[in-house]
């Protein structure tokens, strides 16, 4: 009986865009990836550059609420900035936060608040000679950042 390694989590990444096509990304990243390394991948699927800080957070809705949560600021040096209780996304492996099909809220600038549901959608082995991360489906135009 083969063993199967779930090394690879496919992470789905919608972005939350009222009024238009809810346009998704799914991603297959290395679980023990952190979650600067998830945010990062996220945002160039989208075309987006990484220019501001970001959060996950565990209420999708209503983020000021979140009783778990992971900060950019804290790994900045701009913890004031930070809710309380915020873990660092830098020192956070993706395998600790998505365990089941939970899905968090990754909020992106702070100012102009870019919303994504992202959500476990499945696990594969590692494929030998693959370069992690990439995406694996795209759905709908990505909005422009600017």
């Amino acid at each position: 009986m083969k063993i199967l390694h779930t090394d690879i989590y496919h992470i789905k990444a919608t972005c939350l865009i009222d009024g238009r096509d809810k346009p998704y990304r799914i991603i297959a990243i290395e679980k023990y990836k952190n979650l600067t390394n998830l945010a990062e991948a996220i945002l160039s699927s989208f075309g987006f550059g990484c220019d501001h800080c970001f959060g996950f957070y565990d209420d999708i809705k209503h983020w000021m609420k979140s009783k778990v949560c992971y900060e950019r600021f804290v790994d900045v040096e701009q913890e004031y900035f930070a809710m309380d209780d915020a873990e660092s996304p830098n020192k956070t492996n993706i395998d600790k936060v998505f365990t089941g099909s939970t899905p968090m809220l990754f909020l992106f600038d702070y100012g102009d608040e870019w919303h994504f549901k992202v959500e476990l959608v499945n696990k594969s082995e590692i494929t030998p000679n693959k370069a992690y991360p990439y995406v694996i489906e795209e759905h709908g135009k990505a909005p422009k950042q600017y």
